[in-house]
Order: structure tokens, then sequence, then C-alpha cells
């Protein structure tokens, strides 16, 4: 299906063609991918003039166009009907995309650092040395909370203590890590 573009000057096809992308991308909130296939071929032409018009380059205004289906799909469930309409949220999308991609070439590269001055490497010593200086008991809870993903109630069964007392100790711990990184 090869949908050519809307005549703009045709309001009756317009908001007939604004219709359609407001149902498809009602159909793609409940995950249809033939609607997002549907939705590209009725936008394509749109879309990417719009990404061309902002990136000003034809390989980054295809790859923006790409962004912002793919957002539109992954996404489709933050639409919801509004005078602007779906195509608005597209195109908002699809200008969000571009201009990420123009931020991405406009912005400098930073110089690398020293060897000796890693600001990554600084900050990463500092926070082993704070959260090596937490008491054992905050230190344990933090890590499985961190590093295993568990949530209290799994940490109070794993560790044989009471669940507010793991909520209490990683409060606690997080606290102390933000006292004590914030400090200077």
């Amino acid at each position: 299906m090869n949908a050519p573009p809307v005549d703009p000057n045709d309001p009756a096809a317009v908001r007939a063609w604004a219709a359609e992308v407001h149902a498809l991308v009602l159909r793609m909130q409940t995950g249809e991918r033939r609607a997002l296939e549907a939705l590209y071929d009725r936008t394509r032409h749109v879309v990417y003039g719009l990404t061309l018009r902002v990136t000003g380059d034809p390989a980054a205004a295809a790859d923006a166009a790409l962004e912002a289906y793919q957002s539109a799909y992954r996404d489709a469930w933050t639409y919801e009907p509004a005078p602007a309409g779906a195509v608005a949220w597209l195109l908002h999308l699809a200008r969000a995309a571009a201009l990420a991609r123009v931020a991405a070439v406009k912005r400098p590269p930073e110089p690398a650092p020293a060897p000796d001055e890693d600001p990554v490497a600084d900050e990463r010593r500092r926070a082993r040395a704070v959260v090596g200086s937490l008491p054992e008991a905050q230190r344990r809870v933090l890590e499985i909370a961190y590093f295993e993903g568990a949530a209290p109630e799994s940490i109070a069964e794993q560790l044989q203590l009471p669940a507010d007392d793991v909520r209490r100790q990683i409060g606690e711990a997080v606290a102390a890590l933000r006292a004590r990184l914030e400090a200077p």
C-alpha cells in the first residue's frame, strides 16, 4: 500500500487524512504492528519533509524519521486525543528526533582528560570510598538492592530481617551517601 501524500489545498482531504492518522495511532495503542506500517505509509512524506527541513541532511533526516516512528510505536500509549490531534503528536516526535540529531552534530567533542586528571575515575574512587565507609549492615542491604535489584521484602527474607529494618537501613544508607557525596 503506497498512498500518495494528501493535497494540502483540499481541506476535506486533510481532515480525512488527519482522522485516518488518529485512528491508526489508536490502533497502535493496542500494539497492532500493521497500524504502524499504515501510519508510516500515510505520513512518511510529511515526517521526512519535516526532519529534512530541520536537519538539512538526507541521511540524518531519514534516521530521525525512523526514530520518530519507533518512538510513536513504543510510546503510542502517551497519545491522548486532543484538538491538535495525532498528526501534531507525530510531528512533535519527528521534530524532537531531528533536533536531537542536529544537536549531536553541533556538539563539539569533549577533550579527553589527561591520564592523571580523569574526573570519572576520581568520582568512581570517591564513590567506592563513601560506600566502603558505610556500616556493614547498610552497605550489605544497599548492595543487594542496587546490584541485584531486590525489593526490600526480598532482602529481608534473604537476610532474615524485618522488612521495616531493611527499608530503614536502605533509607539511612542513601541519605548517608547523598550527604557524603555532596560534601566538598
